[in-house]
This record gives structure tokens, sequence and C-alpha cells, in this order.
């Protein structure tokens, strides 16, 4: 081999933007989390997570403007992005903390009065963590087979795919507000993209191992949510749950809001039972589970949201329908969908269609309400239904 072939594979190994061997090697054999799981088969796991992993790359080089990088490389602009992200940051706390709010509140078409919002930029690190490091030992409930509870943490399982996927989604919305984002600082947005982007990047430039090691070496958490019920007193009003979430910078806080919102939805998706409810969190709502929640279930809520649509109020009726059909029907209902088969196609079109009536319904009750106490209500019209404004939304148009 000559000197200058040498040399070109030194450089080659030295800008290689490729993934970590191990990473690479569970993907392929299934030997991860999602390896058996009913909803997802090999193939199907191998191509969610290649397609993520070449989207981030591409993130990578386009925010940071670099044509190649590698994994040393990479921290260096990850690093950098999240110190210049600080600094600017502290002087417009409030006001990014009130947006962040806006922006995932407008995602999820959360009306005001609805949720309650305790969103903090922490630039510290998260103050908690909610999330187990190790399996807690959880008896067994009995009376209830293992093919039941087999059916229960799949399914627990592939609800934290998609609520990470959300959350992963979620940390790109500065998009949606990049003149404000502007106004505070040109180079806001290119900062944010970057420090996101490497952040993605690293759970599959580094093992499983090396992730959990750094875990465990450091005290601080990027950031952390948890959902509460709020207790009020007889006759007290106000929303029954609050959201509290914590990102040590703007996106990160996007991130773990988006986690909160969908967490709170899929309270509908855990088991009634409180005894097999405890024992599905202990298999599944796991530290070490997390890191292939954001390899796997970025793909899952992709697929999941390219087949609903844009309509941020039928998108959130869905999925609550969705997480609590029965374990065993979420599982074959998922499977469809995710791999966009006729059956999956049709039942979705159905119920977002169901869905699109209730809502235009709805507002339908509220509109001649409002009408019966308006003192210029006209005698002359007809029911009003035309004059609601209700999105006309065709379900069928995203699957032709």
């Amino acid at each position: 081999m000559s000197k200058e072939e040498v040399q070109r594979i030194v450089a080659e190994l030295l800008t290689e933007e490729d993934m970590d061997r191990s990473v690479s090697g569970q993907l392929d054999s299934g030997e991860h989390p999602y390896g058996d799981h009913p909803s997802l088969s090999r193939e199907m796991t191998q191509q969610l997570g290649r397609d993520l992993f070449r989207d981030i790359v591409d993130r990578v080089k386009r925010y940071s403007g670099e044509d190649s990088f590698n994994k040393m490389s990479a921290q260096q602009l990850m690093y950098g992005a999240l110190g210049e992200a600080l600094e600017i940051e502290q002087h417009h706390k409030d006001d990014l903390e009130a947006l962040a709010v806006k922006v995932v509140s407008d995602q999820f078409g959360i009306g005001p009065g609805v949720v309650e919002f305790d969103a903090k930029l922490t630039p510290k690190g998260a103050s908690f963590a909610k999330v187990k490091t190790q399996q807690v030992q959880v008896e067994k409930p009995e009376g209830h087979t293992d093919e039941k509870l087999s059916a229960e943490i799949s399914k627990r399982k592939l609800i934290n795919s998609m609520i990470h996927g959300a959350g992963r989604k979620g940390q790109y919305m500065f998009h949606e507000v990049e003149e404000d984002l502007k106004n505070i600082d040109e180079d806001l947005v290119k900062i944010y993209g970057t420090l996101m982007a490497v952040n993605d990047f690293n759970y599959w430039a580094f093992s499983d191992a090396e992730i959990a090691s750094l875990g465990q070496q450091s005290s601080q958490r990027a950031g952390s949510v948890h959902v509460e019920e709020i207790k009020r007193g007889e006759g007290e009003v106000g929303p029954r749950w609050k959201i509290v979430a914590e990102g040590m910078s703007f996106p990160l806080l996007l991130h773990e809001l988006n986690k909160g919102v969908l967490e709170l939805v899929s309270i509908h998706g855990l088991p009634e039972d409180e005894k097999v409810h405890e024992y599905v969190l202990s298999k599944t709502d796991l530290l070490d589970s997390e890191t292939w929640d954001l390899k796997i279930g970025p793909g899952v809520w992709d697929r999941f949201v390219d087949a609903v649509g844009d309509d941020a109020e039928v998108r959130s009726h869905l999925y609550q329908e969705l997480v609590s059909l029965p374990a065993e029907e979420f599982n074959h209902k998922m499977k469809e969908l995710i791999e966009g088969s006729d059956e999956g196609k049709q039942w979705l079109v159905d119920l977002a269609n169901d869905i699109k009536d209730e809502i235009k319904h709805e507002d339908y009750e509220e509109a001649m309400s409002q009408q019966s106490s308006d003192d210029d209500y006209r005698e002359d019209d007809d029911d009003g239904y035309d004059d609601i404004d209700a999105d006309d939304i065709d379900i069928s148009d995203l699957f032709k």
C-alpha cells in the first residue's frame, strides 16, 4: 500500500460521520429493546434507524456549515454552540420560557386554561429527574397471563418511543419562531440547530455503554419533565394537570415540553389495574431504554404525523384514541400504521373523519349557543352550520 493510500484512509477515518460499530451491530442483529417488538420487524427498525441517522448527519452539516466531521470534532461544535446559547439566553430567560410554552401549545392545539405549564430554563442542568436508572423489582401481578402482560409492556414501549420521537421533533420547533429568535440574536437559529443536531448524533456515535457511563459521571441532566395532577379545593376551578419542564437551553426546553404533552395524553394508554400499571412501568420506563427510544421513536412518530397531517386538534384526538386501545389491538394497529398497509390507512381515515365530525359538531353547538345569547341574532338565519369556521380535513388525501 502506497503512502498516498495510507494517508487517504487515515483522512477518511478522521472525518467519518458514522455510527458506533456496536450500535450498528445492534441495529442489524435486533439485539436492542425493540428487537422483538410485535409492531416492528427487524427490517423496519433498521430502516427507521438508518433513515434517522442520515437525517442527523445532514442536519449537523447544514447547521454547522462543516462539510465533514467526526465524533470528537462534533463535541467541539456542540459545546461551543451550548456556550453561545447560554450566554445569549441569560438576558432573555422569561421571554424564551413564555415563547416555548406558546410554541408547544400551538403545536398541539392546547387552548388557554386547559393545561398549566411550569417551564424553566435551567442553564446549570435540570433540578429533578424522574427517569429510573435501573429496573426496580416489582412482583408480577396475579391473575394475568404472560401474553397479556407482554402485550402491555410492548404497548408501553412503543408509546415511550412516540413520546421521545415527539420530543426529538419538537426540539427543532424553534424554526416556528425564527423571527422572534433573530430579534434576540441573528445567529441563534444556527446555534440551536448545531446544538441539537450534534446532541442527536451522539446517540449514534457513542455506544450504549459509553452513554450510560457519561450519564453516571455527570450529576447534570440537560432537561427533564414530569406531569402533576393539581389538587384543588371544593369549588376551585382551573386546569387539572400541570406539566413541569426544565431545559438547559431553549430547544431542550421545547424537547421536554413536547414529551410532557405526549406523556399527559398517554395516561389514557396505561393499564387501569394499578398493579399491572406498576409492573409495566418497571419494565419499560428506564434510562437504559431511553437511548433506543430516541433512536427508533422519531421514525415511529414521523410515520404517525405524516399519516395524520398538520391539523393539531385532529392529531391530538387521534393520538388519544390510539393509545386508549387495548394493548393487543394497539400493537396490531401500530404495526399496520408503521408499515403503511391498506388496513392501517383505512382505519386511520375512518377514525380521523369521525373525529373531524365530532369537532365540527362541537363547534356548531358552541356557535349556536353563542348566537342564542347574541342581541343581534337574526331570525332569518338558517341552522348556521355553514358559518362554522372548521377546517375541511380530508385525511384520505394523505394516502393517495
